[in-house]
């Protein structure tokens, strides 16, 4: 009997306990409908070969958890296992090459068992029955054998694309996680620069979202300020939107103008220069905290609406272009106003305006002017 070398050696794969329960029913149905005493689903563990399920036949002389080292055992498994195929022994103390296995201790005479293959190639182990009596397997057993090898590959199958699946759950909840961590870090609650103070609520819809916002020193006196909104959602939204901020922030000067900067995006998007989205509604403005005045411009997003302390009166900032990444060459404007003490200026995305109460009505534009006249 050839017991040369091979590498069988992997550590155990984690079988759910729904699939144990069905192999449990099979290999017990295998020895009922067969009748022989013993049937065995068998399974490689690191450097040894393990009795997984055993049928709760009388005689049975195996037990879960009984282990030989594999390699160089001898056992009919061993066999199997090495040549990835079927083996039948019709009476091992008859045959010169089976005569001296070690199951042949335990009465185990007559043996017929076959490779589990899972989906990675590796051997899983083994599915078998043994007797205590000389057997001719015949091909109504042997087909019946194989039938319940495939049905427990396919199990095996099924738990493998499930561990997989599960795998690439954790990851991609890993990658939202991260993602998510990545927008709060830009997205202060509080941002103070001179005279001016931001305030922030970002809450989206779900886990992530396209929407962004984001404050940056400029110099001393100057702070830059982006929000925006993306044209898709949830993590592949959440990825542009931290990859738009990141370009903003790593190409803001105060040199730079509000136009000036949605003029350099707006090519980048066309240009297809990095992929971010199919187009982008934003606001960009720089602000002067030792004098008030901001210089903004709009690329087709909401509306900022300016509270003015003096009148307490609301007024709409109306001027503005198309998102960015629609139109080859769009020249975009800037406006300049100043706010003066106790003024404030709302910049928001279209989350607020949709908002609902309980009673399935939207906040709208009209209601956020009073609330912010209120």
């Amino acid at each position: 009997m050839n017991t040369g070398s091979y590498a069988v050696t992997h550590p155990p794969i984690d079988v759910d306990e729904s699939i144990i329960s069905k192999w449990q029913t099979l290999i017990d149905l295998a020895a009922g409908i067969i009748g022989i005493p013993t049937g065995l689903i068998m399974r490689v563990k690191d450097d040894d070969i393990e009795v997984f399920i055993f049928s709760r036949t009388d005689g049975n002389p195996y037990k879960v958890g009984d282990k030989e080292h594999l390699v160089g055992s001898g056992l009919y498994c061993e066999h199997v296992i090495r040549t990835r195929d079927s083996l039948h022994v019709p009476f091992a103390p008859e045959d010169p090459e089976w005569k001296d296995n070690p199951d042949i201790a335990l009465n185990m005479n007559s043996y017929l068992g076959y490779p589990l293959i899972m989906p990675s190639g590796e051997v899983f182990g083994t599915i078998c029955v043994l007797d205590k009596s000389e057997r001719q397997f015949d091909d109504q057993t042997t087909r019946l054998m194989e039938q319940f090898r495939d049905l427990v590959e396919s199990h095996l199958a099924l738990d493998s694309a499930k561990s997989l699946l599960e795998e690439q759950d954790r990851q991609v909840r890993a990658d939202i996680g991260l993602a998510h961590a990545y927008q709060k870090n830009f997205s202060p609650e509080v941002f103070s620069h001179g005279r001016f103070e931001a305030v922030s609520v970002y809450e989206p819809n779900f886990h992530l979202s396209g929407d962004f916002f984001s404050p940056f020193s400029l110099s001393d006196d100057k702070f830059g300020l982006v929000i925006g909104d993306v044209s898709s959602k949830g993590l592949s939204a959440a990825l542009r939107a931290i990859a738009i901020l990141t370009l903003c922030r790593n190409s803001a000067d105060e040199s730079i103008s509000p136009e000036q900067m949605l003029s350099k995006l707006n090519q980048m998007f066309l240009n297809q220069e990095i992929e971010l989205s199919r187009f982008c509604t934003m606001i960009y403005l720089n602000a002067d905290s030792a004098t008030g005045d901001v210089s903004y411009a709009r690329a087709g997003h909401e509306l900022p609406l300016w509270y003015h302390a003096a009148s307490q009166e609301v007024t709409m900032l109306e001027e503005g272009g198309v998102p960015v990444g629609l139109v080859e060459g769009h020249q975009y404007q800037s406006r300049a106003i100043r706010l003066e003490p106790g003024d404030r200026l709302l910049i928001y995305s279209d989350g607020l305006t949709e908002a609902s109460n309980q009673a399935g009505e939207m906040l709208g534009m009209d209601r956020l002017k009073q609330l912010m006249e209120d």
